[in-house]
């Protein structure tokens, strides 16, 4: 009799996993992320005080505005977005997060902490030229 329960009860969480994964893909995939491309400036790893954690620093110069993003590494053994400087990236903002792609086509969620609005060329005055 309790070999039999088991089986139901496994039978009845495979069932609903089952049900519940493309729901949760669904819902977790939201709306398309607004793809830009950038400039990436300069980037830098530094280890935080208190802990054993890195976080990677990324400045990266879109159109309108310019960006300064952290990346936490959530392990230790985790490692950075393989980006070069002075290189166009693939960006998307949404709401204080940043995504970037990196050379390897992976997705790297960064912490916006700084953004700066860039101020478009001013047209130059044609000069006079007295002749």
């Amino acid at each position: 009799m309790g070999i039999l329960l088991r089986r139901s009860v496994i039978t009845i969480l495979v069932f609903a996993a089952c049900l519940l994964t493309p729901l949760h893909t669904a819902v977790c995939a939201g709306k398309p992320r607004d793809w830009h491309t950038g400039k990436l400036l300069d980037s830098a790893n530094a280890s935080h005080p208190d802990s054993k954690r890195v976080v990677a620093t990324f400045h990266i110069e879109g159109e309108m505005y310019a960006y300064l993003a952290q990346e936490r590494m959530k392990r230790r053994w985790s490692k950075p977005a393989a980006v070069k400087t002075n290189t166009p990236v693939k960006f998307a903002v949404v709401d204080r997060k940043l995504f970037l792609l990196d050379q390897n086509g992976k997705e790297h969620e960064m912490e916006i902490v700084k953004k700066i609005l860039r101020r478009p060329p001013q047209p130059r005055k044609p000069r006079d030229i007295m002749a």
